[in-house]
């Protein structure tokens, strides 16, 4: 029944060696498979792919999403994540001046 590690799995293990076990090699992680992240196309090694979303009051309640792999804000204009959190501001700031976006209504 024991047919061992497939190949693509144990290529992607990593090893210590212990003088525990009498110096034989103890697995502690399996390397994970790099792949793209969806939205900012950064390649995705160690980590996993995270948005976090924050409320934000000023210049009126808004959410923003990050991505935590590339570390960018979601631009409402053009729908990626390409943004600072400065340019991100400076858009609020220059579309409740243009738009006079009340700040209660939402």
């Amino acid at each position: 029944m024991d047919k061992g590690i497939p190949k693509e799995i144990q290529d992607r293990l990593e090893y210590i060696t212990s003088t525990h076990n009498g110096g034989q090699p103890e697995v502690v992680g399996i390397r994970p498979i790099p792949a793209p992240c969806d939205d900012c196309d950064l390649q995705i090694e160690k980590e996993m792919r995270v948005v976090t979303l924050r409320r934000h009051l000023t210049p009126y309640v808004h959410w923003r999403k990050q991505c935590r792999v590339c570390k960018l804000f979601l631009n409402e204009e053009t729908g990626k994540f390409d943004s600072t959190s400065q340019e991100l501001t400076a858009f609020y700031h220059n579309l409740r001046r243009t738009t006079k976006y009340n700040c209660k209504s939402k």
